[in-house]
């Protein structure tokens, strides 16, 4: 199993209202290859990719419907160096309230 299909089991026992959509490596989910996990819930959109070494990139992203391309090919917010580390970034991230969304304060929500 992927580290990305672990970390979803467990985003999906944490905060069970959020929509998540893996999006896993063909050959079956290999640790070493990139994988990605959009999370939704409600105005909040988080892209999270894992590649092998147990790292987790975490982006909340803008509204895709105001600007489609922001945050693409930009690389993550944040780096969390482990599973526990992404699990409770995400769901703080998606617990927030909407002033976190505001471009102005966005970096300072993901940096906590």
């Amino acid at each position: 199993m992927h580290a990305i299909e672990q970390l979803a089991s467990l985003l999906k026992r944490e905060v069970p209202e959020a929509e998540l959509h893996l999006d896993l490596p063909r050959n079956g989910g290999s640790p070493d290859l990139a994988a990605w996990l959009d999370v939704r819930l409600e105005d909040r959109h988080i892209a999270v990719e894992a590649r092998g070494g147990g790292a987790f990139g975490i982006s909340l992203l803008p509204d895709q419907r105001e600007e489609p391309l922001a945050g693409l090919f930009q690389g993550p917010d944040r780096i969390a160096a482990t599973q526990t580390e992404a699990l409770q970034l995400i769901a703080s991230l998606l617990r927030a309230g909407k002033e976190t969304l505001s471009p102005s304060v966005r970096h300072a929500a993901i940096a906590r």
